[in-house]
């Protein structure tokens, strides 16, 4: 007996509004200051279609959210690329940020050129001033940033960046000592018997001598020296005198597999000498002494976790 019923069909959804409800549901991460998966929607986005002129805006904004200055400023580059009815913002926008992606790399003074040329397109955008005010700061031109930092306020009240007076300079040592004391035993050992600097802010040269370029943002560094590649390595005994002496070797010996491995990762790690901290990023939003201590003890889990070349989140929690 045959059915009149038609035989089902999967129910499709148009691409293109697939698209756009994607790109509805980055721009909201955004919005709600969740950018990972902002990011993550975006660069699903891009896998399927990587001229989508939205996807490209979205992921340069939460980009820079996230501290990726590099993949920011490939997404903007891009984006300046296509034609002016396909791009989500305008030229000037999007140099704007540009600017500020500049900024993140330490690069002050293409920071500089790419706020001024967002800002003679359109001299109404306080972003472009606040970008412009923060390279006028790096540069050393404290009168020009203070400018571009009132126009930006007069624009948006509110966008202009704030920083708290500094504390006596006697207030500091406590400050990391208070910090110190929210480590676990094990990192505030490492910190113990370091050369301890303190700075306004990090020297650009020293922001650049890595690849990507540190934060200018950064609160906290550890320096040191590296290892040479006799303490790099794992000492063999060669029958000659040149090696290690018999009771070493019975000791290595006598180790196991992943305790030799893990005396050598600790041998191959630099040895740390000293810790700069940089009391106006820590001083940046006007924090309170309890935000201070809190911030500076969250940098310096963040630098030692990187000296070791872990994350944060695999350190020993400190005690309660």
């Amino acid at each position: 007996m045959s059915s009149n019923i038609p035989d089902p069909t999967p129910w499709l959804v148009d691409p293109d509004t697939m698209r756009a409800m994607r790109r509805a549901h980055a721009e909201q991460a955004l919005l709600d200051a969740d950018f990972a998966r902002s990011l993550v929607e975006s660069e699903e986005l891009l896998a399927e279609s990587p001229s989508d002129a939205h996807a490209l805006w979205i992921t340069a904004r939460a980009s820079l959210a996230l501290g990726d200055a590099c993949m920011a400023e490939a997404a903007l580059d891009q984006l300046l690329d296509h034609p002016a009815d396909d791009r989500p913002a305008t030229v000037a926008q999007v140099q704007a940020e540009l600017a500020f992606a500049r900024f993140l790399q330490a690069d002050f003074a293409a920071a500089r050129a790419t706020a001024a040329t967002a800002l003679a397109l359109d001299r109404e955008l306080p972003a472009a001033w606040v970008y412009l005010g923060l390279a006028e700061d790096r540069l050393g031109r404290p009168t020009e940033a203070l400018q571009a930092f009132e126009r930006a306020e007069a624009l948006s009240p509110g966008s202009a960046p704030r920083e708290a007076p500094s504390p006596s300079p006697g207030t500091w040592p406590r400050v990391l000592a208070a910090a110190m004391d929210r480590l676990s035993p094990d990192e505030a050992g490492m910190l113990d018997g370091l050369q301890v600097t303190w700075a306004d802010l990090p020297d650009a040269t020293l922001l650049t001598s890595v690849a990507p370029p540190i934060s200018p943002f950064v609160e906290a560094l550890i320096s040191g020296n590296d290892p040479t590649p006799a303490e790099a390595a794992l000492p063999e005994a060669d029958g000659d005198g040149d090696g290690v002496a018999p009771a070493d070797v019975q000791a290595l010996a006598d180790d196991s597999p992943l305790e030799q491995l893990d005396a050598a990762l600790r041998q191959a790690i630099p040895t740390p000498t000293s810790l700069a901290v940089y009391t106006r990023n820590l001083l940046r939003g006007e924090p309170t002494t309890a935000d201070l201590v809190e911030r500076l003890a969250v940098a310096l889990r963040a630098e030692i976790a990187a000296w070791l070349g872990v994350s944060p989140d695999d350190l020993t929690p400190p005690a309660e």
